[in-house]
């Protein structure tokens, strides 16, 4: 038994594994409904489709499949000059920044719950008797919260955190934010990140990180001044950047993703120039699912896994999906050529493009092409 192309990508859908699997285990084909695009509920579908699944789930954590190395693209934004005044609202019994004109972006950050992922950052509040008296500083990393339900308010009421404290009979408030977006949720297929893969792509320099919960405390709450090189952290399940940015910064990361099969990019029917874009699932749910790992090692699992449960005679297909997971894993990707100095080679011009000797002479015999 022979894979059938290479040890992945071979793209099938699910109900082609599941019907080739029934059909040489001798069982009847697939039942489907609803106009074929679901599964029926009868035994052998059900059992195929959850062996089908664990195949996938259990060669996903078993190599470093190329086919699960993806690409994650993050850039930061900024809504800049958010105008407004801020204020004690004696309802509410909290100081709040009060916009009454939001921006259609802001407007939309605000009522798809995003918000979260953007820091405040504002001009001091200063003491108008004492210019030398800095009541507030809001920092790079001042959180803000919702207060205002933009589906019944005209207006949208943000707090920040650190809470700002003003004192009684002050005038000066900041009259204009900047919102900075620095917490980007992860993807759903997301298992970690690949180690020393992020990179600041606007700026070209790679990024500083994983800081430790340390680290983090002390750049948000201890540092007062930015820096040129961004640093990030991954914690309550988003990637968090420090510090904010008026400008955008491309950020960019490998990561292993747990999405063997999902859906390919296509256009959407009936709607020109729209297309779907990929989605990358670890759990077969429709007929149409395509399956990234290679079809022949996918059933050969499952008629292994289905003898063993019945308490049948497995060695020989058990010996088979062993063969067939040595040869994916071997043509999987290809091997690196060994080096004696494995530095990555400089692209420019330097001393090392230089040779040995004879550089500074010059000869007619060679000819130029």
């Amino acid at each position: 038994m022979t894979l059938n192309n290479q040890s992945i990508n071979s793209q099938v859908k699910a109900v082609d594994i599941v019907n080739q699997a029934l059909n040489e285990l001798g069982l009847p084909g697939a039942s489907l409904i609803n106009g074929d695009t679901q599964f029926a509920t009868d035994f052998n579908t059900k059992q195929i489709i959850a062996l089908l699944n664990a195949a996938g789930q259990e060669l996903a954590q078993k190599y470093e499949w190329q086919i699960l190395r993806r690409s994650l693209y993050f850039e930061t934004e900024s809504l800049v000059n958010i105008q407004g005044n801020y204020a004690y609202d004696s309802n509410l019994g909290i100081y709040v920044f009060t916009c009454t004109n939001p921006t259609a972006e802001l407007f939309n950050i605000y009522q798809t719950g995003n918000l979260v992922n953007y820091n405040a950052v504002s001009s001091p509040i200063v003491d108008p008797t004492d210019p030398s008296d800095i009541t507030y500083q809001a920092y790079p990393y001042t959180r803000v919260q919702y207060v205002s339900n933009p589906f019944t308010d005209s207006s949208i009421k943000m707090q920040f955190l650190p809470a700002i404290e003003l004192t009684n009979g002050q005038t000066t408030y900041p009259t204009s934010i900047n919102l900075c977006k620095v917490r980007f949720p992860l993807p759903q297929d997301y298992v970690c990140l690949v180690d020393g893969t992020g990179w600041d792509y606007t700026r070209h320099f790679p990024l500083i990180g994983p800081t430790t919960e340390q680290e983090w405390a002390w750049l948000v709450n201890g540092f007062v001044a930015t820096a040129p090189r961004i640093r990030w952290a991954i914690f309550n399940n988003s990637l968090n950047v420090y510090p904010a940015y008026n400008s955008v910064e491309r950020l960019t990361f490998i990561y292993k993703s747990n999405g063997w099969c999902g859906t390919l990019f296509g256009a959407t029917p009936n709607i020109p120039n729209s297309y779907n874009l990929p989605t990358y699932q670890n759990k077969v749910v429709f007929p149409d699912d395509v399956v990234f790992f290679n079809d022949r090692l996918i059933i050969s699992f499952i008629k292994y896994k289905l003898y063993a449960i019945k308490g049948l005679e497995n060695e020989t297909l058990y010996r088979d999906y062993l063969q067939l997971l040595d040869v994916a894993i071997a043509q999987d990707s290809a091997l690196r050529n060994l080096s004696m100095a494995p530095d990555i080679a400089n692209p420019f011009i330097s001393w090392n493009n230089l040779p040995d000797s004879g550089y500074s002479t010059f000869s007619n015999v060679i000819s130029y092409v």
